[in-house]
């Protein structure tokens, strides 16, 4: 019975350490403190050497996990490498997103007090040659866009309303 209440104890100790977010210092008080009533509450007749080893390793972890420099180099840097080669590579886009490290003038609508003349220094925004050709050729009928579904008329209502996007290439047969 006595070993299901030191592993009750130790459990909930350990959850409630976790709860609050306890240092490494803590962690180590908590777990001296466990051992201690661990040999208080079990019976005697118990290999003295299981002690002295448990001790050696609870003071062994002490050293590695409150030592930072030590912990760095034999516990972070070999996990930290270990993951790296886990995860996937950054896509270019991402990378280009990353880079870019800015919000460009969204940021600076969501402060509520925009600047406007930083606005007003952007260059105007270009589309392609082709894009533009599309857009400011005079709307003409589309006989061929018939070919592929679309209406004359509907040819012309995208030109007006969709001039400025990009417009789809289309292999004319």
């Amino acid at each position: 019975m006595s070993i299901f209440l030191v592993l009750f104890f130790a459990i909930a100790g350990a959850l409630a350490l976790a709860y609050v977010r306890a240092n490494g210092c803590a962690w180590l008080m908590a777990t001296a403190a466990f051992l201690i009533a661990a040999m208080m509450m079990l019976p005697a007749p118990h290999s003295i050497v299981l002690w002295v080893v448990l001790w050696l390793f609870l003071s062994a972890a002490a050293v590695l996990l409150n030592y930072v420099p030590l912990r760095r180099q034999l516990l972070s840097d070999p996990l930290f490498t270990w993951y790296k080669k886990l995860l996937p590579a950054v896509s270019r886009t991402e990378q280009e997103a990353l880079d870019a490290g800015t919000v460009w003038w969204n940021g600076e609508l969501s402060t509520g007090i925009p600047n406007w003349n930083k606005l007003l220094a952007y260059p105007n925004p270009r589309s392609a040659p082709r894009n533009r050709r599309f857009s400011t050729a005079p709307p003409k009928p589309c006989a061929r866009w018939s070919t592929i579904g679309k209406s004359p008329t509907s040819c012309t209502i995208y030109r007006r309303k969709f001039g400025a996007t990009s417009v789809p290439k289309v292999s004319w047969p």
